[in-house]
């Protein structure tokens, strides 16, 4: 897992958090994506909470629809970088 990425991502108990809104149900099921892509796109900074779904959880549903609202979010135009240097990081730090 990267430095950059919390370790506690994927057992977070606030019910905001990404992990928590994705998690459980019907993995036939997108559970909650569409709210957590209008959260990453209204609030951009969450786009790494976001990545942190993906890459430092072990729950395989989170990861598949965290997947799919990283997807979602990243077709949105505006949220592009005009630096390669922010594009690497989602909230622009170094």
């Amino acid at each position: 897992m990267s430095d950059d990425v919390p370790a506690v991502v994927c057992r977070a108990t606030d019910p905001l958090a990404f992990a928590v809104l994705l998690a459980g149900g019907d993995r036939r099921t997108l559970r909650n994506v569409d709210a957590v892509v209008r959260e990453a796109v209204g609030n951009p900074k969450r786009i790494a909470e976001l990545v942190g779904c993906i890459i430092g959880c072990d729950d395989e549903i989170v990861r598949m629809r965290a997947s799919d609202a990283l997807e979602k979010v990243s077709s949105v135009p505006g949220l592009g970088s005009a630096s390669p240097d922010d594009a690497a990081r989602p909230d622009g730090v170094a």
